[in-house]
């Protein structure tokens, strides 16, 4: 890790800090905000080292709220007030609780930031993550539950000892996350019709009809986790042409965009390889 020290000066007193540098992608924070991230981080891990007093602290916070008040920056002291949460946080209780395996923990939380988890997007656990911060179960827990919402979410990732899971409101996609990798499960009404592995890089089909949308919803979980289907189609003719059943009927093939071709007809049972044939892109209206 590479670090700069720099000096500061308020009436109170004169101290340094560690410039820690920001893990998330920049391309999607403003630069002026990354740079009071990135000294509100240093600040904080000296404290929590030692290195900085509990006066100390209070000051710098201080000071940079009177900066931005002066400047009329409301916004930044939105997150100077996230890092004061985090020292008070961090500095008034030791680590306490289950810690999940970092590589459980990594994949959880990237999912859970994909898909809008509380915990997931959780502004101070985002930065106690990029400060290097180990975060157990109830930690993270009680700092989502500091904030004074009537309702809360999702406050932390699920643990059976063994493996996160997880399905999402809609049932469509549901994960399990193991230290190996994450296997990913996407369902219709009539059940599971896709399963992907990271560890294997195995997409399977399975007897439930596969829809082009149902490809692109397990892209999107991969993406978040660093992997991804290279080739949507292939995948959707492989998919398919593992399917069970030999027929499909004419009210799921009416369905999709293709039935303003046929309009006032009665259609006939299809066979699997009619199915296989059906342009690209048409099949988007499936459940």
């Amino acid at each position: 890790m590479t670090t700069s020290s720099t000096s500061s000066t308020s009436s109170v007193c004169t101290f340094s800090y560690e410039v820690v540098p920001v893990l998330f992608p920049a391309k999607t924070r403003n630069h002026g905000f990354l740079f009071l991230e990135k000294l509100c981080m240093g600040v904080v891990k000296n404290y929590l080292n030692g290195k900085l007093s509990k006066k100390e602290l209070e000051a710098f916070f201080d000071m940079r709220i009177s900066m931005c008040n002066h400047s009329n920056e409301y916004v930044n002291i939105g997150i100077i007030r996230q890092f004061q949460d985090i020292a008070e946080f961090l500095g008034n209780t030791p680590p306490y609780g289950d810690f999940l395996p970092k590589e459980v923990f990594d994949a959880a939380r990237a999912l859970a930031h994909q898909y809008s988890h509380e915990w997931g997007s959780n502004p101070g656990i985002m930065y106690m993550v990029e400060m290097g911060i180990d975060l157990s179960l109830d930690m993270i827990h009680d700092f989502c539950m500091k904030i004074p919402w009537q309702w809360h979410g999702i406050t932390y990732p699920n643990w059976d000892g063994h493996a996160s899971r997880h399905t999402t409101g809609s049932g469509r996609l549901s994960w399990c996350i193991t230290p190996e990798g994450v296997e990913f499960e996407i369902s219709r009404p009539e059940g599971v019709c896709l399963k992907y592995s990271t560890l294997t890089k195995e997409l399977r089909g399975t007897h439930v009809p596969t829809g082009w949308r149902h490809i692109d919803a397990l892209n999107e979980a991969l993406r978040a986790v660093g992997d991804s289907i290279p080739d949507e189609k292939a995948a959707y003719y492989t998919c398919t042409s593992q399917v069970e059943n030999e027929t499909v009927s004419p009210e799921r093939f009416m369905a999709t965009k293709l039935y303003g071709r046929y309009e006032g007809e009665v259609l006939p049972e299809l066979d699997k390889f009619e199915w296989l044939s059906i342009e690209y892109g048409y099949t988007d209206g499936l459940v």
